[in-house]
């Protein structure tokens, strides 16, 4: 992502000097098609991955974003060869499909386990911020849904995706009444020497604070859960 970076449009992403060399984060996930909702203001980010499809037929696909946005696929794993197929220019509610015709692509065909590489565009100004790429196809994706992480693939070798030791990862109970800490940072494994990690709180009791270094924090107070 870049932060610092005023504008809603995707033009002021991709005009900045920054853009695409230098980023002021990176962030890697192996989640659907769905980014975290109300990231920050005043930045632009780019998504990428590679979807491998497990079922061959005709697909469409859409993209909802906050603010602007645009989807690009290649019909090959090169970068190279993308092309813009949908995208939104004001910002679009989540999981708004249809809020501009432009946020819907043509028919696309896929084969079954062949590599396409795919990349969202997003620039937020301010205020709520999202994005989400969803698709449609034969059965079992017939309905316009979210691209499940089992249809996507990392496109970048040399780089290991952090993963917690486990799934679901347990931490110690809180006691009520009294002040909590830990930390995630000492649960993660496949981190490269020049990464730096940050951590997010997408869910959980509102008492609980996530720093972006991992750490754990807060106050549950009597009667809460």
């Amino acid at each position: 992502s870049w932060g610092g970076s005023a504008g809603n449009a995707v033009a002021d992403l991709t005009a900045s000097p920054n853009f695409p060399s230098s980023p002021t984060a990176r962030f890697f996930t192996n989640s659907a098609f769905e980014v975290y909702h109300n990231y920050g203001d005043n930045y632009g980010a780019r998504y990428r991955t590679l979807l491998v499809p497990s079922v061959s037929g005709d697909y469409k696909f859409w993209i909802a974003s906050d603010d602007s946005g645009e989807l690009w696929f290649s019909t090959n794993s090169n970068p190279a060869a993308k092309a813009r197929i949908a995208y939104n220019t004001s910002y679009a509610s989540y999981r708004q499909w249809t809020k501009f015709t432009s946020q819907r692509s043509s028919s696309i065909p896929l084969v079954a386990g062949r590599r396409y590489y795919m990349e969202a565009l997003q620039k937020e100004g301010t205020s709520g911020d999202h994005l989400s790429v969803a698709w449609a196809g034969p059965s079992p994706y017939s309905a316009t849904n979210v691209i499940p992480a089992d249809q996507l693939a990392n496109p970048y070798a040399g780089y290991d995706i952090p993963s917690f030791s486990g799934d679901p990862l347990t931490v110690p109970d809180a006691q009520l009444g009294t002040a909590y800490s830990g930390s995630l940072s000492d649960r993660v494994s496949g981190t490269n020497a020049s990464e730096t990690l940050r951590f997010f709180k997408l869910a959980g009791p509102a008492w609980l604070s996530i720093g972006d270094d991992g750490q754990l924090s807060g106050l549950p107070p009597s009667g809460s859960e």
